[in-house]
């Protein structure tokens, strides 16, 4: 994956957007743990409890701070050193650095990586940067478990949704090749 994000950039006269390159090698792997885990999910979703291998979300890609679960991201260079250094000097306002569309990270609605200059750190201001280190700061321990509730109830309901349409259709095209068969 790594050579196809190489030549995707190289390719074109104009470097192409951040978020349409393909994943590091390392994001992608992290990616697949993270489906692979929906699909178990999804596949016992008319069960009572979770597949005894996906209790652990930590072994499929996310990261569990105390009551907040984020996604794990890979601390693999995303391109040559050399790279970075030119990309990275955008970013130079101190009082509202990676604020701006100066920032590429930013421009991009991504949150600002490793090769940004601040590299996510206290003077960077990027919104989705800060995001879960905010969550993690401003809500206490019993609003942070409340929001995981919050979101694994969505999740649940989405995937019931996700069957309810898929038997939906399944029946409607069984109803269909039964009227096409009588004619």
């Amino acid at each position: 994956m790594n050579d196809a994000r190489a030549h995707s950039y190289r390719c074109h006269k104009k470097p192409p957007p951040l978020k349409k390159l393909p994943p590091t090698d390392a994001n992608l792997q992290l990616h697949e743990l993270r489906a692979h885990l929906q699909v178990l999910l999804w596949k016992a979703a008319d069960q009572r409890d979770p597949p005894e291998e996906a209790r652990n979300i930590a072994n499929f890609g996310w990261n569990i701070e105390g009551s907040a679960i984020t996604p794990a991201v890979s601390t693999a260079p995303v391109a040559p050193q050399a790279l970075l250094d030119v990309v990275s000097r955008s970013c130079t306002a101190e009082c509202k650095a990676c604020s701006g569309t100066r920032c590429s990270c930013n421009r991009a609605v991504l949150s600002c990586t490793d090769y940004c200059i601040y590299e996510r750190g206290d003077i960077c201001c990027n919104i989705l940067s800060s995001a879960s280190s905010w969550i993690s700061k401003t809500m206490k321990g019993s609003q942070v478990s409340m929001l995981n509730k919050y979101i694994l109830h969505f999740i649940v309901l989405y995937i019931y949704i996700y069957i309810y349409i898929y038997i939906y259709i399944y029946i409607y095209i069984y109803i269909y090749i039964l009227a096409y068969r009588k004619g």
